[in-house]
């Protein structure tokens, strides 16, 4: 499975420009390469050639790996992505690839929200990264923050050191790699991420099965 956190700036529009259709869930998105059956997206162009790739890349030599699951973009909906296949079989962290340019989860986040002087979100206190809906409720009432409106909207000082702890948690505190994504490419049946370091290609664990989907 290849997820792309589209509130990650370089990774939403790379796979808006690849075309992939995307299957929203409550916290994810999935990125998939269509099928005749999988309605109207068109399947994404052709790879670049060799000479076009060097000179996006540069010359240099990529590592190479396989990962059961590569998400690209450490933002709030990539972190929910990894938390969530966690929770659902927590055998498959050495599978799972996170990749964003910063190098840690929520940069470009909480960058915005500094820069917009943001202090408070807007979604209800059950919508967070976590898979317990609950979870955060429980964090503020245990710090005494009461939230905003109906919701209880949490503050964003808040809701930022809740998922630190969930990251801390699941021991995801240095998954994120610092690389840049470059190129999506098919690869027989499953796809390709060629990042300024490595080559990842996505392929199932042997004897993994893929985590439930979840409830719309």
């Amino acid at each position: 499975m290849l997820y792309v956190d589209e509130a990650n700036g370089p990774a939403g529009a790379l796979y808006r420009r690849l075309g992939f259709s995307t299957a929203a869930r409550q916290v994810a998105y999935r990125v998939s390469i269509p099928d005749g059956r999988a309605g109207r997206a068109r399947r994404p162009a052709a790879p670049l050639p060799a000479a076009a790739a060097h000179e996006r890349t540069g010359p240099m030599s990529r590592r190479s790996e396989e990962a059961h699951v590569v998400v690209l973009g450490a933002g709030p909906v990539g972190l929910a992505v990894a938390l969530h296949l966690l929770a659902a079989d927590p055998s498959g962290r050495d599978s799972i690839r996170v990749i964003d340019p910063s190098g840690g989860w929520l940069t470009a986040w909480r960058d915005r929200f500094r820069r917009l002087e943001i202090d408070r979100l807007r979604s209800p206190a059950v919508h967070h990264p976590g898979p317990d809906p609950g979870a955060l409720l429980r964090w503020m009432a245990e710090r005494g923050a009461t939230g905003s409106g109906p919701y209880r909207s949490p503050d964003t000082a808040t809701f930022e050191s809740f998922c630190e702890r969930l990251v801390a948690d699941a021991g995801l505190t240095d998954a994120v790699r610092a690389e840049q994504v470059h190129e999506v490419q098919p690869a027989g049946r499953g796809l390709r991420a060629l990042t300024s370091a490595t080559t990842v290609r996505h392929g199932r664990r042997a004897g993994h099965q893929p985590a439930p989907a979840h409830p719309a």
